[in-house]
């Protein structure tokens, strides 16, 4: 077995929940579920998050493999924001790019962790910035390449920026640590690559639009 395929075997594992032993004392994943969708709740109503469209139920035949008891299925706008970037006149050219000021990255900056600060990171300027009406990241989101190299990611770890056409970024409404380590986790894991070849579109430039990614499991 390669060091990936060992790799790919531990995440499927963890994935499953057959890792390590369950606890009871760490609350079920329906409890944890009520508390995000009761915080999602109280940001509509403050005008803080737009009401979502309602997801199709999960059948019993998507479900690829048996979850412990505890678990529970989603799909994952049902626990992260799926937000696309600006595609409109006010998305800057590269060649009005610079290596300073605030990053504006795509798929290239991606290491599977993090964005990398390095001379590939391009930025922008504060007015450039400003001119956004969407796409704009906050410290802590998670940005997935959803054209081209499918599924690349990383946590963005800058206090503010924005993404190229190709990304999306993932933000949940809930405070709690653990879920974006599980989210990374599933990025890595042979469910999330088997979810993106049931949504490709196939055609030649590999893509994925935001809303198939919304409905993954």
């Amino acid at each position: 077995m390669t060091p990936q395929e060992l790799k790919n075997s531990i995440l499927q594992l963890a994935i499953q929940g057959k890792l390590v032993e369950q606890r009871p004392e760490e609350g079920t994943a329906q409890e944890l579920y009520a508390q995000i969708q009761a915080e999602k709740q109280r940001l509509i109503k403050e005008g803080k998050l737009k009401k979502e469209k309602p997801l199709p139920e999960i059948t019993e035949d998507e479900k690829p493999f048996e979850i412990p008891e505890g678990w529970m299925w989603v799909r994952l706008s049902q626990i992260w924001g799926v937000i696309n970037g600006d595609r409109g006149k006010n998305y800057p050219s590269k060649s009005k790019l610079s290596n300073t000021g605030i990053p504006f990255i795509s798929a290239i900056n991606l290491d599977g962790r993090t964005v990398v600060e390095d001379d590939k990171l391009l930025c922008m300027t504060e007015e450039q910035y400003e001119k956004l009406g969407s796409g704009k990241l906050q410290k802590g989101d998670i940005v997935v390449c959803i054209r081209g190299s499918l599924g690349k990611h990383g946590v963005y770890l800058f206090e503010k920026g924005a993404i190229a056409s190709s990304l999306v970024i993932l933000r949940s409404s809930f405070t709690h640590k653990s879920i974006d380590d599980f989210l990374m986790l599933y990025l890595d894991s042979p469910v999330f690559s088997s979810e993106i070849k049931k949504y490709d579109n196939g055609t030649a430039q590999p893509n994925l639009s935001a809303k198939s990614l919304e409905q993954f499991l």
